[in-house]
């Protein structure tokens, strides 16, 4: 295992003050926001700027439609005050909703979406995940930056800007949520990039940043090689990884577990293209179950179910869970939710599904039954309360960038389409 440390600079707005330490490890750009709709930012020199939707991106017009139909799968499209492609969406409840993209951080306080954040000076930072593990307390992941925005009733937003060394992936395109997981107490984030360590990331008591990295090795074969594509856990202790392992000219499935101490691998020879996304889930009586997308070449056809025992250990997959409509698309990004032990959302990027009563079913997006453009992200409040974010087709693909879009299914919107 290897350590390192790192120096964070924190921009803390108190009215229009801003207050930044010293950088230790080198100076970024950077952003500070007010309250969501309209924030105030000090810049460097003193002078303060406004960032509004319009100037967020000049001459842009907002994204959807507040009287825009409904899908047959009861989702409804909302209005984005900027245009952004959004990769990840999180929340505490029906009316604190966040989703992140490009160089923002928009907020769902129940009616509309408002511009929370943005990261002004022009940079190659741009937003992969976000979480919110309470109420007002929100943490996004760009490439090189972690974002720690929390909101203090009557007061302005306080701010952290953390600079990270994420390894450099060695997986083609770039990094999806599914390789971020942040704990759920927010004590830890973890980070997976290919073939590069396991990372995770803590922070100091003085507002440092300490980094930890794990190449962890399969008991029978030393020899082998691992490429970490998903990342999830239950806890600091008890944390997943998933990707494909080779031995010699032998590809085969991996799944690697921390049990707050070590690290175990478990190999999977019948799935030599190995697993993608992962997801976990308790039932009543405390039970977990691991959730893992393996990746069957174009195709991914279902979604295997592990039982897990008491230690984390995981043997064969207690089921095979079939993907309606899996062959119409080639998967893109992973990402679920679940409401319950026995209700959850998936995609693997261009259609969603719902789990009921143990089978999936397919949600349609959109009013037409066509696509709206690669699904990134979902998060539900409840099985009644499900938002789905993603990156829609461009107009014009020679000179207008992806906008984002995102779609919001409530118990209302239900009855005008597919019921559960």
């Amino acid at each position: 295992m290897k350590t390192a440390r790192y120096r964070a600079f924190r921009c803390l707005s108190s009215g229009r003050q801003t207050v930044l330490p010293l950088l230790l490890l080198t100076i970024l750009p950077f952003g500070c926001a007010g309250p969501p709709g309209a924030a105030n930012e000090e810049r460097m020199d003193g002078r303060a700027e406004t960032a509004t939707p319009e100037s967020v991106d000049a001459g842009t017009v907002a994204d959807g439609d507040a009287q825009a139909p409904c899908s047959e799968g009861g989702f409804c499209s909302t209005k984005l005050p900027v245009r952004r492609p959004l990769v990840a969406v999180a929340g505490s409840s029906a009316d604190d909703v966040w989703a992140a993209g490009g160089d923002v951080i928009v907020h769902w306080d129940g009616s509309e979406w408002n511009v929370a954040y943005q990261y002004k000076v022009p940079t190659s930072t741009f937003f992969e995940s976000i979480w919110v593990p309470r109420a007002n307390d929100v943490w996004a992941l760009g490439n090189q930056l972690l974002v720690h925005y929390r909101v203090q009733a009557g007061l302005p937003p306080i701010i952290q800007e953390l600079p990270l060394a994420l390894a450099p992936s060695s997986l083609s395109g770039s990094t999806t949520h599914r390789g971020n997981w942040l704990t759920p107490n927010a004590d830890a984030l973890w980070a997976v990039r290919g073939q590069a360590p396991i990372q995770r990331f803590t922070e100091d008591p003085d507002g440092g940043m300490t980094a930890e990295g794990w190449s962890p090795a399969l008991a029978s074969d030393s020899n082998a090689r691992f490429t970490w594509v998903g990342i999830w856990g239950f806890s600091s202790d008890d944390v997943y990884v998933t990707g494909v392992g080779v031995s010699g000219l032998t590809n085969f499935g991996a799944i690697g577990h921390y049990d707050g101490n070590a690290w175990t691998i478990t190999p999977f020879m019948d799935y030599r293209n190995g697993f993608r996304g992962v997801q976990g889930v308790k039932d009543a009586h405390g039970s977990k179950e691991l959730w893992v997308t393996p990746m069957t070449g174009d195709v991914t056809t279902h979604l295997l179910r592990f039982t897990l025992g008491e230690d984390g250990s995981l043997g064969e997959p207690a089921r095979k869970v079939p993907i309606p409509g899996a062959g119409r698309c080639i998967p893109g990004g992973d990402s679920s939710i679940f409401t319950s032990s026995t209700d959850a959302w998936f995609s693997l990027g261009c259609l969603v599904h719902q789990l009921h009563e143990g089978e999936l079913a397919v949600r349609p997006l959109s009013p037409t039954g066509g696509s709206l453009g690669s699904i990134m992200g979902i998060w539900a409040s409840s099985a009644d309360d499900v938002w789905v974010v993603g990156t829609a087709f461009a107009g014009d693909s020679d000179w207008l960038p992806a906008s984002g879009f995102a779609v919001h299914r409530t118990k209302d919107s239900q009855q005008k389409g597919e019921q559960p």
